[in-house]
C-alpha cells in the first residue's frame, strides 16, 4: 500500500456486476470511507477502517451549532434591550427571564458540543 505523503497518479479499472459496484459503494459510504481506500485496505489485508460514528458524531455537532447560533441570536436581542433598558426604556415583563433561560440552554448545548468533540478526539487517537 501507498503512503500517506506518496500522490495518486493512475487508475485501476475493474469489470464487476452493477451490484457489486453498489455494494462496494455502500460499504464505503456506511463505512464513511473512500472506495480507493476500502480496496487498498483490503489490499493490505488491514481491518477496513469504519468511520460512520465519526460522521454521525459531526453530524450531532453541526446540529448543535445550529442551535447555539440560534439561541446566540436570542441573547443578543436580549443584551440589545438590556442597552434600550440602560437609556431609559421600560422593559416588558419576561425579558430577563427570557434571557436567563436563552444562556442557560446556550450552556446546556455548549456542554454537549464539548462532550462529542471529546469523543471524536478520543475516536481519532485510538484509531
Amino acid at each position: 500500500m501507498e503512503d500517506n505523503d506518496s500522490k495518486k497518479d493512475t487508475f485501476l479499472i475493474l469489470r464487476m456486476k452493477a451490484r457489486d459496484k453498489a455494494d462496494l459503494k455502500n460499504l464505503a459510504k456506511k463505512r464513511g470511507i473512500t472506495l480507493s481506500r476500502l480496496v487498498l485496505s483490503c489490499l493490505a489485508n488491514k481491518s477496513v477502517p469504519d468511520f460512520s460514528s465519526r460522521l454521525i458524531l459531526l453530524q450531532s455537532i453541526g446540529g448543535l451549532v445550529k442551535e447555539m447560533n440560534a439561541i446566540g441570536n436570542n441573547i443578543n436581542q436580549a443584551t440589545i434591550a438590556i442597552h434600550l433598558i440602560k437609556h431609559g426604556r421600560k422593559i416588558a415583563s419576561g425579558e430577563y427571564l427570557q434571557l436567563s433561560e436563552s444562556i442557560a440552554i446556550y450552556h446546556v448545548k455548549e456542554q454537549e458540543i464539548k462532550m462529542l468533540l471529546n469523543k471524536l478526539i478520543d475516536e481519532q487517537f485510538s484509531v
